[in-house]
């Protein structure tokens, strides 16, 4: 499926502004102790990439993604098919307003995973023409099985995401996407980031999706899309660090959910080898694919056209009126793996983590700092440098216009020079002709004398 631009939108994916008492997201005390591995890859444990269809359901699709895999390892690797339309029929009965197929929140769609659950696709099926339905009255009743405990937000930061995944975390998330995303079909399911050109003047959607894993080998985020497996990679592709931890696109709704307990075996999903994850190990050729950075995106704002919806605590009375309590089939699957932290202190343990995540906030908060003030001093340097060479093509300019005046200075003495030469020549031959004239009348005068005085001579001859 391709992407289309004529409204300037990508169907599916609503923003709203994060709850401002939406929980953090921290990393595990494992996370924080051993770091993070090269890469992380949670598609071992994702079950196959649907298709949303003409529906826009983009939302409903991520998060629907991310609760299979949970499900998928809670569960002991057991898949289970989630209700897409189910998840997308509640996410917009918690937003309130007419039900209509407009898109959702991702908050809302989780919240209500907390509220309802979700039951199987064979329970409440994927048909189209039901997507303004209220599902029936038993979809509610099995969904009440499998119901979330917490959500949490993740900033934009390329250290929380990758921490996130580590845990075993996907990430839902929403993002800004430009006609060239459609073209990673073509480069093995790589991404390109827009150049700074096609960001300002090419229409943009927004679109949920999912992110499974990351490789510091390529530098790149492996996401899940809602597509179908026809599209990019199987369904899925790898978009640059800088595309998604970039606030220009990224529009900081990204969250994380599941139970209170960690998730099981995490660690099975960690890789610290250098073989790419791309191409099937083969890599890419990097200089194909331009890397650019926030600051080159100045003339690019992704909440131009948005209107920004807050978060509203208080639900809706058609949702907040939903309540059904299931047999607790999942609660009983869980409780083995669950009981496993009832030996440990809580309040000890929940300190100890308090202390260190607030140590390691405070040097990531120091680090930002420095960034921010490295990203200060090098535009003001580049600032600088632009202005010196202003300056220097000024003053060059400058020479130039001083030197063609200096030209046309010494064109125009030489001009001068060279007229004054001609008159002098004129005024030289002028008198060489007068003195040519008087030689030539004074001879002329000489020899009228002498032969008046020869004619005057002959005739006292005569008379003597």
């Amino acid at each position: 499926m391709s992407l289309e631009f004529e409204d300037g939108t990508v169907k599916g994916y609503e923003y709203l502004a994060p709850s401002a008492n939406a929980e953090r997201y921290r990393p595990s005390s494992k996370v924080r102790e051993s770091g993070v591995p090269a890469k992380v890859d949670l598609r071992q444990y994702m079950t196959p990439v649907e298709n949303q269809q003409q529906l826009s359901s983009c939302t409903a699709n991520a998060v629907a993604g991310a609760y299979e895999y949970l499900i998928k390892k809670y569960l002991s690797k057991k898949a289970f098919d989630v209700s897409r339309l189910f998840i997308y029929y509640n996410a917009r009965l918690r937003a309130g307003g007419p039900i209509k197929d407009s898109g959702s929140h991702i908050q809302y769609a989780v919240d209500s995973l907390m509220k309802v659950g979700a039951c199987k696709e064979d329970t409440w099926p994927y048909e189209v023409k039901k997507v303004n339905d209220k599902p029936h009255e038993k979809s509610y009743e099995a969904a009440s099985n499998f119901k979330i405990e917490q959500k949490k937000f993740i900033p934009v930061k390329l250290d929380d995401w990758k921490k996130a995944l580590a845990d075993g975390y996907p990430i839902v998330f929403g993002v800004a996407l430009f006609p060239s995303f459609d073209s990673c079909s073509k480069n093995h399911g790589i991404v390109p980031m827009p150049s700074p050109d096609e960001a300002s003047r090419s229409a943009h959607g927004l679109h949920a999706m999912l992110c499974v894993g990351y490789s510091d080998v390529d530098e790149m985020f492996i996401v899940r899309n809602s597509w179908g497996t026809a599209w990019g990679d199987k369904g899925y592709c790898y978009m640059p660090y800088n595309y998604l931890i970039n606030n220009k696109f990224n529009l900081g709704d990204c969250w994380i959910f599941g139970r209170s307990t960690p998730i099981p075996d995490s660690e099975d999903s960690w890789v610290d080898d250098k073989k790419s994850i791309i191409n099937d190990g083969k890599g890419y050729d990097k200089k194909n694919f331009v890397v650019y950075k926030e600051k080159d995106y100045k003339k690019f704002d992704v909440f131009e056209n948005i209107e920004v919806i807050e978060y509203d605590e208080e639900e809706p009375e058609e949702f907040y009126e939903l309540e059904y309590e299931g047999d607790g089939e999942f609660d009983e699957i869980l409780y083995e793996y669950e009981s496993q932290f009832e030996g440990l202190e809580e309040e000890e343990y929940e300190e100890d983590e308090e202390e260190e995540y607030e140590e390691e906030e405070e040097e990531g908060e120091e680090e930002e700092e420095e960034e921010e003030e490295e990203e200060e001093e090098e535009e003001e340097e580049e600032y600088e440098e632009e202005e010196e060479e202003e300056e220097e093509e000024e003053e060059e300019e400058e020479e130039e216009e001083e030197e063609e005046e200096e030209e046309e200075e010494e064109e125009e003495e030489e001009e001068e020079e060279s007229e004054e030469e001609e008159e002098a020549e004129e005024e030289e031959e002028a008198e060489e002709e007068e003195e040519a004239e008087e030689e030539s009348g004074e001879e002329e005068s000489d020899e009228s004398s002498e032969e008046e005085g020869g004619e005057e001579g002959g005739e006292e001859e005569e008379e003597a």
